[in-house]
């Protein structure tokens, strides 16, 4: 029996040494190139949480995905692939059934993890983190992705619950869980993209068209001036849509939407520091985003290319 096991541990150390990404010898970070991160995006694109090409670069959608794998699994989200990092991919990867049975995930795609704590209003931590993470890629706002469960999060919760004829009482516990968990794999995760709600917003699209030329105004929030977190806020009120006001809020409400699912009213996102966005626009369809442009001083309508493919951090639906 001994011999048994002392074989066993060595092929499983034998097969990490073997894995390109396990425990690189450098840490990998924004600004990195290589054939490391080439390995590292194919991980994370066939895990679920890169959905861009692959082209080597560690620029802010390589940054975005390391992010969001990390706050998934547990892990401190500082966007740096370390050892800690690069070990969990590869359980992921290689082990997962083996890494679900110890409680760090219950399935085998990224979603809430299981716990023996019923998470309700005044929660707070990394599991009220991915809970509203996994709520927000199925489409109900959650008001954030802060950790801590308050009244939006409820109210998630809670229409989560009547859509699939849970007992709605806004607290989330293993039968809601599960039920998370069971949605993210059917609709979410299956079809990299199609969530509950793929429907397109085109009266945002209408009522932004109206406000072509108002003139930029850092900090505005009105027809006088708008910036860039202003004016989409601004028009999805008028659209009868509540949102958060700077870029960085918004960000991190709504529903995560793929690149290759971008439909018109998305909130499409840009960053030239590689962390939190620095400017946005709306999604209008055609490869083309009207947004508050600082260059120009005013509204307009740019092609989603060039420089808007090479900062583009992600979308967001609300």
């Amino acid at each position: 029996m001994n011999t048994r096991k002392i074989v066993a541990s060595a092929l499983i150390a034998y097969t990490l040494m073997q894995t390109p990404s396990a425990f690189a010898a450098s840490l990998l970070r924004y600004g990195s190139s290589g054939q490391a991160v080439v390995t590292l995006q194919k991980e994370l694109k066939s895990l679920g949480y890169f959905n861009s090409s692959i082209d080597g670069i560690f620029g802010p959608l390589t940054l975005n995905a390391v992010k969001r794998f990390q706050s998934s699994n547990g892990l401190t989200a500082d966007g740096i692939v370390g050892p800690a990092t690069y070990q969990r991919i590869q359980l992921l990867l290689n082990g997962r059934n083996a890494l679900a049975s110890r409680g760090s995930i219950n399935r085998t795609s990224p979603g809430v993890t299981l716990s023996t704590t019923t998470l309700k209003i005044g929660s707070r931590g990394d599991a009220v983190k991915n809970l509203q993470q996994s709520l927000s890629r199925l489409g109900y706002s959650t008001g954030g992705i802060d950790g801590i469960f308050g009244p939006a999060t409820e109210k998630a919760v809670r229409a989560f619950q009547a859509r699939h004829n849970l007992t709605v009482d806004g607290i989330a516990g293993p039968q809601t869980i599960s039920a998370i968990n069971k949605a993210l794999s059917n609709s979410a995760l299956s079809s990299r993209g199609s969530y509950e709600r793929p429907t397109s917003n085109t009266s945002v699209v209408d009522i932004a068209k109206q406000y072509l030329g108002t003139p930029y105004v850092y900090g505005g929030t009105s027809p006088a001036g708008f910036d860039c977190s202003g004016f989409v806020q601004y028009v999805f009120k008028q659209a009868g849509i509540s949102i958060e006001r700077t870029a960085s809020a918004q960000y991190s409400g709504g529903t995560y939407v793929s690149s290759n699912d971008l439909m018109p009213g998305d909130i499409v996102f840009f960053s030239t520091s590689g962390g939190n966005p620095t400017h946005e626009g709306i999604y209008i369809g055609n490869n083309q985003l009207i947004h508050m442009s600082s260059s120009k001083q005013k509204a307009v309508i740019s092609d989603f290319s060039g420089w808007f493919r090479q900062y583009y951090i992600g979308a967001r639906r609300y």
